[in-house]
């Protein structure tokens, strides 16, 4: 049976790929660019985001509504959680008009528009020439973080290119952004403008980068700048990457599980030179008995509730346990059911690239434990495109195997 392909044979063919092009690009590449609005932060990649959404979901109006079953069962696996957040601004209020436009954008607004709105083209559109779009910006971004990592290190200066690497309203704030080590060193940020942020992006996006590219030297350049965002916890996800997720991604062979031994010995000789030669730190660094500062967050487990009784506030980077200290048993129950259904409903897959937007989930998942970003921008925007992704109907992703997007 061949292929859904109505990308190409669309009447809307040509205006869908450009607008594909731009929204994988701003998001992607140029994920800060924009500005705020009382300090809210609108980005081109967000506004694209819902503008295509829109016209999608009109198209699906007139042509015809066809929703895969896999995807609303996702979304009513979202609804108790949706439907709780929204009660508890209701009934309690919120602190931050910033942190709670962002928290219903990232676990309200993002799962109807990447899994419903995009749903229909998902289902039927030749994917490749968007999976080109990733692999090519995956390493794009990382390369330019190396750059920019690099030139900082010798100049003393950074490069701002506002309304596109960076929001125009944080122009010359790099270095608050919680961005330097040992007050001195900054992180490897590239356009995230945040270390961890592009750590955990990136980490999302490594299974699907590493199995469409074929270039060893281009998956070095993007581990080296994971390497050199100095966050911990991307330190841990590319560890648990190369040897768990590889072994999920990969047939269990001894010429993996050497290869594995081989590119985990090097990330540690590199992490090791990072810290002890460039840092010029100690083990301290590496077993910081608080947790970079998270480990008042464990005082939760000693007080623990059913229900929020307090207004919205945020949430912290261990996901997990800001949820239950500031959402109650209830709200992270009805959290993980939202964030694990979807990969309930995607295992198992024999599809390789399938497994790579699994195992994207499922790295962001391990990640919550220690630093999630779950309210910042793009975090959440990668995280539903990767569920929107492993859910979909699409024929191309049901086959056991798929040629590698073309060059």
């Amino acid at each position: 049976m061949p292929v859904k392909v109505n990308a190409i044979t669309s009447r809307h063919s040509r205006f869908e790929t450009v607008m594909i092009f731009l929204v994988t690009s701003f998001l992607l590449i140029f994920p800060k660019g924009g500005i705020k609005i009382s300090g809210v932060p609108i980005t081109w990649g967000y506004v694209l985001l819902f503008g295509v959404a829109a016209f999608f979901f009109l198209t699906s109006l007139i042509e015809g509504i066809n929703i895969s079953r896999r995807r609303w069962l996702v979304i009513f696996a979202c609804l108790p959680f949706q439907v709780y957040l929204l009660m508890i601004i209701a009934a309690h209020g919120f602190v931050s008009a910033g942190f709670m436009i962002s928290m219903v954008v990232n676990v309200i607004v993002l799962p109807w528009v990447l899994v419903v709105f995009y749903g229909n083209y998902f289902d039927t559109f030749d994917p490749r020439f968007m999976l080109n779009l990733i692999r090519h910006g995956v390493f794009i971004v990382a390369a330019y973080g190396i750059f920019l990592f690099f030139y900082r290190a010798l100049t003393g200066n950074l490069i701002e290119i506002p309304f596109l690497t960076m929001n125009y309203g944080d122009l010359g704030t790099m270095d608050a952004k919680f961005n330097l080590r040992f007050g001195f060193l900054p992180k490897l940020f590239s356009t995230y403008n945040n270390g961890n942020i592009f750590g955990v992006c990136m980490i999302m996006m490594l299974p699907l980068f590493d199995r469409l590219e074929k270039s060893r030297w281009k998956t070095a350049v993007v581990k080296l700048a994971l390497v050199l965002s100095l966050s911990r916890t991307v330190w841990i996800g590319l560890f648990v990457y190369e040897f768990f997720m590889q072994l999920y991604l990969n047939k269990i062979t001894l010429k993996l599980l050497t290869r594995n031994l081989i590119l985990l010995a090097g990330i540690a000789g590199a992490i090791l030179f990072v810290v002890f030669v460039v840092l010029g730190g100690d083990s301290a660094f590496l077993f910081d008995t608080n947790l970079g500062g998270r480990a008042d967050q464990l005082e939760v487990l000693d007080h623990i509730t059913l229900l929020s009784h307090i207004p919205f506030i945020s949430i912290a980077e261990v996901v997990y346990l800001s949820i239950l200290e500031r959402m109650g048993l209830a709200g992270l129950a009805l959290f993980l059911l939202m964030v694990g259904a979807p990969v309930a409903l995607s295992l198992p897959s024999r599809n390789s690239i399938k497994k790579s937007f699994i195992a994207g989930v499922l790295l962001y998942l391990f990640l919550a434990l220690s630093d999630g970003a779950i309210m910042f921008i793009p975090v959440m925007a990668f995280f539903w495109f990767l569920v929107s992704m492993m859910v979909s109907s699409n024929e191309y992703f049901d086959r056991p195997e798929t040629t590698e997007a073309s060059s």
